[in-house]
C-alpha cells in the first residue's frame, strides 16, 4: 500500500524523506494509516478506493479528477464512501471534477452539478437548483420528473402557460424569461 501510493511522489524524484512524509500524511488522511505494509490486492473494494484516493492526494494536486471513483463497488458502500469523499474533499480543499452516472453519489458529493448532454453543458448550479429547476425536458426525465405538458405563454407578469388542461401560473427555470407565444415545457410537480 505505501508503495503505492508514493509512485506519483517518486515519479516527482522527491527525497525519500519527504515521500514517507507524504506516504504517511495521505495515508492518515484515508484512515489506512496502520495498511502500509499490506498489499493492495489483500485489501476490501472501499479499503483499494480510500488507498487510490491516498495515491492521487499525496502529490498535493491543484485540482482532483474523479472518473466514476465509487462504481465498482456495491451500494451499500459507494454510500459510506460517498459521505467520506465529501469530506475529505472539503478537508483538503482541493477542487475536484467528480464524473459519475449515479445520481444519488453525485447529489451526496457535489457541491455544484453540470449535467452535461451530447457533449454539451445542460445545465449548472447546486445540486437543489439542478433538480428544483431542471431547464429542459430532458434536465427534468434525466432525474426522473416525467409530468411535463406542453404549452405556450399567454402572459409574462404573472408567467402565465395555456395547455391542452388550462392556464397554468409557472416560474421560469431558465435565466432568461419566456417571451409570448413561445413554446414551452411545463414540469408538474
Amino acid at each position: 500500500v505505501a508503495e503505492n501510493v508514493a509512485f506519483g511522489l517518486r515519479m516527482q524524484n522527491l527525497p525519500r524523506d519527504e515521500i514517507q512524509h507524504r506516504v504517511s500524511e495521505a495515508l492518515e488522511r484515508v484512515n489506512m494509516a496502520e495498511f502500509g505494509h499490506r498489499r493492495v490486492t489483500d485489501l476490501s473494494g472501499g479499503e483499494q478506493q480510500r488507498v487510490a484516493l491516498a495515491r492521487a492526494l499525496a502529490p498535493r494536486p491543484r485540482l482532483l479528477m474523479l472518473d466514476e471513483p465509487l462504481g465498482a463497488l456495491d451500494r451499500a458502500l459507494r454510500e459510506q464512501l460517498e459521505a467520506f469523499v465529501r469530506g475529505l474533499l472539503h478537508e483538503t480543499g482541493i477542487p475536484a471534477i467528480y464524473v459519475t452516472h449515479d445520481q444519488e453519489e453525485a447529489f451526496a458529493v457535489a457541491d455544484r452539478l453540470i449535467l452535461l448532454h451530447d457533449g454539451l453543458v445542460e445545465q449548472e448550479g447546486t445540486p437543489a437548483e439542478v433538480y428544483q429547476r431542471p431547464v429542459s425536458a430532458w434536465a427534468a426525465r434525466f432525474f426522473g420528473l416525467s409530468n411535463l405538458l406542453p404549452g405556450k405563454v399567454v402572459s409574462k407578469d404573472p408567467l402565465l402557460v395555456e395547455t391542452v388542461l388550462g392556464e397554468f401560473q409557472a416560474t421560469p427555470s431558465g435565466i432568461h424569461p419566456p417571451s409570448l407565444q413561445q413554446a414551452v415545457t411545463l414540469l408538474l410537480r
